[in-house]
C-alpha cells in the first residue's frame, strides 16, 4: 500500500531529514580525522604522507592522473551537505585565488593538516566556560546558514501547494520590524516637546535601573557649610608664605612652584562631585547620590572582587573637558508646563576647565562677528546669557558606563552596585538651587543632541521616501532579471560621477549619504561615549604620515605591499618561529601572566576564607592541568551529570571529588553550604533588588565563597586554553595554512589594485578626514569658527557630499581595472544563490524529491512505514504547538511593549530601523523566505536569542518544555540513514 503524505507532513520530514543529517554531519567533524570521510578536495588517508607523495608525482612524469584523483572520488563522501555546500558556495566565491581555491593541495596540505592538528587538543566547550565560546557561536551560525539554504534550495513535490496553505504571520509590530516593514504612512517624527518629556520624565530601566548623570558641581557648591567651617582666615601674605614657605628650593623648579600652588586651600572647591539619579523599576521611586571619581573606582574595584575573572565594562578616563551653552533670558524664563513656549538657540561651544573653577552662570555680551550678523540671528545683548558646564564630557562617559554595568544581569544584581547607589541618598529637595539649575542645563545640552539626531532621521525619511519607489521596481528587475545588477554594475563602470548616474542609483547613493551621516553624527556627538572615540580617531589621524604613504602608493601596489608585508611576517628564517608566531606567543604569554596572577591572587584569598580552600584549590588545579585521559576524573561524567542536575559544574566536581575521596567532608560541607546562600541570594536578588546597608563589605557577601571557586574555575579554564592557543600558534601547521590563505585572499586584490589610483584615493581620504576632525573640533573642543547645534546636521551632511564624488571615482576606477570580471563574476555568484533559495517554492518538478518514493524505497530497506507516519503526525504537531507558543511570546511581548512607554533610546532605535527597513519593505520574503521559514529554522537549530525576555518566563518554560520533549523520530533517522543520504547526493550530482 502507497503511504499518503499531505503537503504539510511532506515538508515537514523534509526539513527533519535534512536537520538529522546536518546534525550527524556537524557531529562527525569532532573526530580528528572527518575530513579523511569528507570527500573531495581531501585526502582519506594522512595528510601528511599525502603531501609527500603528491611531491614525488609532480617529480614523476608517468604519474597517471587517474591514481592520484582515486583517493577523492567525488561520491565517495560522508557529508552530501557540507561537501557541496564547500564546492558550491565556498569554492566558487569570486574573491578567492582560482588557482588557489580548486587545488587539492591547499585543502589536503594546509587545511587538513591544521584540522587534524588543532582537533587532537582538547580545548573546552561552552559548558566549561558557562557561556558560548567563538566557536559555538561559529557552529550556530554555520548550522542556520547551511540549513536554511538546504531547506530553500531543495525541494517536496507537494512544497508549493504547503507555502500557498502556510498563512503563519508574526505579530506586525517592533518585534517583527526586522521581517516586516512599518507602514510609512505610520512613521512620525518625535516632536522637541516629546523629546524633552522622555530625556527627563520618562525612565530608561535596563535589568531593573534606571541610571543618569544628570549634573557635575564643586565640593563647595554641594557642601557649602563645611567649607565654611574649615575656610582658611589667613591672609593673602601668610597665603603666600604657607604655599611656598619661603624656602630655596620652593624656586627650584617651576614644577614645584606650581604643585605647591595647587596644593592650596581651595583644592576641595575644585574637585567636582558627580549627582547620579537612581530609580528602581519595581518601586519606580527615584533618588540622588553624590559620587566623585575615585567612588566609581571604588566601584569598579568593588564589583572585582565579587565577580573575579569577570570581564567588566572600562571606567572611562579623568577627562576636564566642559561645554559652554549660550541662550537667550526668555528662554530660560519659560516654564515647564509649557505655558509660552521658546526655542532656544543654543550655540554649544567646548572648552577645557581652566585651572580656577568657572562660574555656573555668568552674563556676559555675545561675540560680534560677520558669520553670524544676519537679522535671524540677532539677539539683544542683554538677552544673552552663557552658562559653563564643566566636566560635560566625563558626565556622558559615567552614565555610558554605569547603563553598562546595568547591562550585565550579574553586575546589576551586584552588591558592589547596590551598596554604590544606595550609599549616601539625597532627596531632590536637598539638592543646592544653582544644581538643580545645572541639571536643567544639561538636560538642554542632551535634548539639543536628540534633537540633531531627529533631524538626521528626518532627511533620511525623506530620502527614503524617494528611494522607496525606485527601490520597487529595483527588486522586481533583480528577481526577474539575473542581469539587472550586472547592468547596474556596468552603469557605475561607465559613469564618472553621481550626477550622471540613473535615478535609482543617484536615489541610493543619496540614501547610503545620510546614513553615512547620521552614523558620523551618533559615533562622535550623539552618543555618550563619543568623545573617547573621537579623541582615539583624531590622535590616530595625527600620527599617520599621510604624505610618506602616498609617495608610496604612487609606486607600489598595497595589496602586494600588504601581501609582502605578510610573507615578511610569517618567514620562518632557519625553520625557527615567523615573526608572526613571536608577536602572539608573546601577547598569551603576557596574557596568561595576568592570568596566573588573578588565579593566585584568588587561591590566596579563598585559603584565607576557610581552613579547607587550598584543599579545595589544589583538587580544581589537579581538574585541569592533570587530568590527561581522565586519569584524575572524568570531566565528561561531570559534564552530563550536571546539565542533568541543573547545577554549576563546579560544584558536581568538588561533589565527585568528595566521593574519590579527594576532599574532606568537612571541606565539602563548607561548600555546599556557601552554595545555598549563594544560590538563595541570586534567587532572591532575581525577585526584587534589595537596599544593601552602606557600612556592609564585599567580603560580608553570602556565598561569596563559593563564588570565588566558581571563578577561580573558570580562569583555569581559561588559562588552560591559553596554554592550548599558544602551543597552536608555535606549531608551524598554523603558519602554513595562514601563509596560504593570506596568498588566498591577496592575489586577486594585487590584480586589481594594481592599476588603480590608490594614491589618489587615499589623499582625498586624508582631505575627508582633515576636514570632519576639524568638523567635530568646532564643535567639541571650541576651535576655530563656532559652529551652532541648529546647523551641526546640515554641515555633517554637506562633508559627506562634498567627498561623495571622491569615493565615487576610486570605486569607478576599481571597477574600470578589473579584467579579470571579479566583481561581475561576484554579481553573478550572488544572483545564483537567490536562484537557489527559490528553488524549494518555485523550482522545477524534476528537480524535486518524491518523498512518497523514497519512503516506499526506505521501506524495503526495513524502516517502518505505518510507524513513520505516527512519527511524522506526532511531528507536525509538536511544530504547530511551538509556532503558537513563539507566535504568544512574540505577540505578548509587541503587546506589553504597545501599551508600555518606551524609553528614549528605544524609541530613537525604533525610527531609525522604520526608516531604514522601508528603503526595502518585506526584501525577505521576496527572496522566497516567509515567517514560518524562519521560525522553524530557528526551532530545528536551537536558537532562541531572539525570544530570550525576563518578563516572558511562564511562556517562554512552556515553551522550552515542548521543545525539549522527547519525540520519538527513530524510523525518520533510519531513513536517514538507508535512503535520504544516497538520494541527497544524487540530488546535489556529488
Amino acid at each position: 500500500m502507497r503511504l499518503a503524505l499531505n503537503p504539510t507532513e511532506e515538508h515537514y520530514l523534509k526539513r527533519e531529514l535534512l536537520k538529522q543529517e546536518l546534525t550527524r554531519e556537524i557531529q562527525c567533524l569532532n573526530d580528528p580525522e572527518a575530513l579523511r570521510k569528507f570527500g573531495f578536495p581531501f585526502t582519506s588517508g594522512d595528510p601528511n604522507v599525502s603531501r609527500k607523495k603528491s611531491r614525488r608525482s609532480k617529480s614523476s612524469p608517468n604519474s597517471s592522473p587517474s591514481e592520484t584523483s582515486s583517493e577523492t572520488s567525488l561520491s565517495s563522501t560522508e557529508y552530501p551537505l557540507l561537501s557541496h555546500f564547500l564546492q558550491h558556495f565556498v569554492m566558487k566565491l569570486p574573491l578567492f585565488s582560482k588557482e588557489m581555491i580548486e587545488k587539492e593541495e591547499f585543502w589536503q596540505q594546509k587545511v587538513q593538516v591544521f584540522f587534524e592538528h588543532f582537533m587532537q587538543l582538547n580545548f573546552s566547550s561552552s559548558f566549561d566556560r558557562e557561556e558560548l565560546t567563538k566557536r559555538r557561536k561559529l557552529g550556530i551560525k554555520l548550522s542556520k546558514i547551511v540549513l536554511l539554504m538546504y531547506n530553500s534550495g531543495i525541494g517536496s513535490a507537494q512544497e508549493p501547494q504547503y507555502f500557498q496553505q502556510d498563512e503563519f504571520k508574526l505579530s506586525d509590530g517592533e518585534e517583527t520590524n526586522f521581517r516586516h516593514h512599518s507602514n510609512l504612512d505610520q512613521f512620525v517624527m518625535p516632536s522637541k516637546e516629546t523629546l524633552k518629556f522622555l530625556l527627563t520624565q520618562e525612565p530608561y530601566f535596563i535589568n531593573g535601573w534606571d541610571f543618569n548623570v544628570i549634573s557635575v558641581a564643586p565640593y563647595s557648591t554641594l557642601y557649602p557649610e563645611v567649607q565654611t567651617k574649615t575656610k582658611p582666615t589667613t591672609t593673602s601674605s601668610s597665603w603666600m608664605k604657607s604655599a611656598l614657605a619661603f624656602a630655596p628650593t620652593a624656586f627650584s623648579s617651576p614644577t614645584k612652584l606650581l604643585a605647591k600652588m595647587s596644593l592650596s586651600g581651595d583644592s576641595n572647591e575644585k574637585r567636582y562631585h558627580f549627582v547620579i539619579r537612581g530609580r528602581q523599576e519595581s518601586t519606580n521611586e527615584s533618588w540622588y547620590v553624590i559620587k566623585n571619581y575615585a567612588d566609581f573606582k571604588r566601584l569598579v574595584a568593588d564589583l572585582n572582587k565579587e565577580f573575579p575573572g569577570k570581564e567588566l565594562p572600562k571606567l572611562p578616563n579623568r577627562s576636564k573637558v566642559g561645554i559652554s551653552t549660550t541662550s537667550t533670558a526668555k528662554s530660560l524664563n519659560t516654564t515647564d508646563d509649557g505655558s509660552n513656549p521658546v526655542t532656544p538657540r543654543e550655540k554649544i561651544i567646548a572648552s577645557f576647565d581652566s585651572s580656577s573653577p568657572a562660574p555656573e552662570a555668568v552674563a556676559s555680551e555675545p561675540e560680534k562677528t560677520d558669520e553670524h550678523d544676519d537679522f535671524e540671528e540677532f539677539e539683544d545683548a542683554t538677552e544673552t546669557i552663557t552658562k559653563h558646564l564643566p566636566r560635560e564630557k566625563m558626565r556622558t562617559s559615567l552614565r555610558k558606563f554605569l547603563r553598562s554595568i546595568a547591562e550585565d544581569k550579574e553586575t546589576a544584581k551586584s552588591v558592589s552596585l547596590l551598596k554604590f547607589i544606595n550609599t549616601g541618598r539625597w532627596g531632590k529637595e536637598q539638592l543646592p538651587l544653582i544644581v538643580a539649575q545645572d541639571i536643567q542645563n544639561r538636560e538642554a545640552v542632551d535634548l539639543a543632541n536628540l534633537q540633531n539626531e531627529v533631524a538626521f532621521q528626518k532627511l533620511a525619511f525623506e530620502q527614503t521616501l524617494e528611494l522607496q519607489t525606485a527601490m520597487k521596481e529595483f527588486k522586481t528587475l533583480i528577481l526577474k532579471d539575473d542581469q539587472y545588477l550586472i547592468k547596474l554594475f556596468r552603469e557605475i563602470k561607465e559613469k564618472e560621477s553621481v550626477a550622471e548616474l540613473s535615478p535609482t542609483l543617484r536615489s541610493f547613493m543619496g540614501w547610503c549619504r545620510i546614513n553615512l551621516s547620521a552614523t558620523i553624527y551618533t559615533t562622535f556627538l550623539g552618543s555618550d561615549g563619543g568623545y573617547e572615540i573621537f579623541t582615539q580617531v583624531k590622535r590616530l589621524h595625527k600620527l599617520l604620515p599621510y604624505t610618506v604613504m602616498v609617495q608610496i602608493l604612487k609606486i607600489a601596489n598595497p595589496m602586494a605591499m600588504m601581501k609582502g608585508m605578510m610573507d615578511l611576517f610569517m618567514a620562518r628564517p632557519f625553520g625557527g618561529n615567523s615573526l608572526l608566531q613571536t608577536m602572539f606567543s608573546s601577547v598569551l604569554t603576557d596574557d596568561l601572566k595576568s592570568q596566573l596572577k588573578l588565579a593566585k591572587e584568588l587561591e590566596e584569598l579563598i585559603g584565607s576564607e576557610s581552613k579547607f580552600g587550598i584543599e579545595i584549590t589544589q583538587v580544581l588545579s589537579k581538574s585541569i592541568f592533570e587530568n590527561e585521559a581522565s586519569t584524575f576524573i572524568n570531566l565528561e561524567e561531570v559534564h552530563d551529570e550536571a546539565l542533568n542536575m541543573s547545577m554549576p559544574l563546579v560544584l558536581v566536581l568538588i561533589m565527585k571529588c568528595g566521593e574519590k575521596g579527594y576532599l574532606s567532608q568537612d571541606a565539602l560541607a563548607e561548600v555546599l553550604e556557601s552554595y545555598a546562600l549563594w544560590k538563595n541570594r541570586n534567587d532572591t536578588e532575581e525577585r526584587e533588588l534589595t537596599r544593601v546597608d552602606s557600612s556592609i563589605s564585599i567580603a560580608d557577601v553570602p556565598g561569596l565563597y563559593f563564588s570565588h571557586l566558581k571563578g577561580l574555575f573558570q580562569i583555569y579554564i581559561r588559562e588552560r586554553d591559553k596554554k592550548l592557543m599558544k602551543q597552536v600558534w608555535q606549531d608551524p601547521e598554523l603558519s602554513r595554512l595562514l601563509k596560504s590563505m593570506v596568498a588566498l585572499f591577496y592575489e586577486p586584490l594585487v590584480r586589481i589594485f594594481r592599476v588603480a589610483r590608490v594614491d589618489v584615493a587615499f589623499r582625498n581620504f586624508e582631505r575627508f578626514m582633515d576636514d570632519l576632525v576639524s568638523l567635530l573640533d568646532n564643535v567639541i573642543n571650541g576651535q576655530g569658527t563656532m559652529t551652532t547645534s541648529s546647523n551641526i546636521v546640515d554641515d555633517i551632511n554637506k562633508l559627506v557630499e562634498k567627498h561623495e564624488d571622491s569615493l565615487f571615482q576610486f570605486i569607478h576606477d576599481i571597477c574600470v581595472h578589473d579584467e579579470e570580471n571579479t566583481f561581475e563574476n561576484m554579481i553573478t555568484y550572488l544572483t545564483t544563490i537567490v536562484s537557489f533559495l527559490q528553488k524549494s517554492k518555485f523550482g522545477d518538478e524534476k528537480e524535486r524529491l518524491d518523498l512518497v518514493q523514497l519512503v516506499e524505497t526506505s521501506a524495503e530497506n526495513g524502516v517502518d512505514s505505518v510507524k513513520l507516519k505516527e512519527q511524522l503526525e506526532e511531528l507536525v504537531e509538536s511544530k504547530k504547538v511551538s509556532r503558537r507558543l513563539y507566535q504568544k511570546i512574540v505577540a505578548s511581548r509587541v503587546s506589553k511593549k504597545t501599551k508600555k512607554a518606551l524609553n528614549l533610546r528605544e524609541i530613537m532605535d525604533q525610527k531609525w530601523q522604520e526608516s531604514n527597513d522601508a528603503a526595502m519593505p518585506n526584501a525577505i520574503s521576496e527572496v522566497g523566505l516567509q515567517d514560518g521559514d524562519l521560525v522553524d529554522l530557528d526551532l530545528d537549530v536551537g536558537d532562541f536569542t531572539f525570544l530570550q525576555d525576563d518578563e516572558e518566563d511562564a511562556l517562554q518554560r512552556e515553551y522550552q518544555d515542548v521543545l525539549e520533549k522527547a519525540i520519538d523520530v527513530s524510523e525518520i533517522s533510519k531513513m536517514t540513514e538507508v535512503a535520504f543520504k544516497n538520494k541527497l547526493v544524487d540530488l546535489l550530482s556529488l
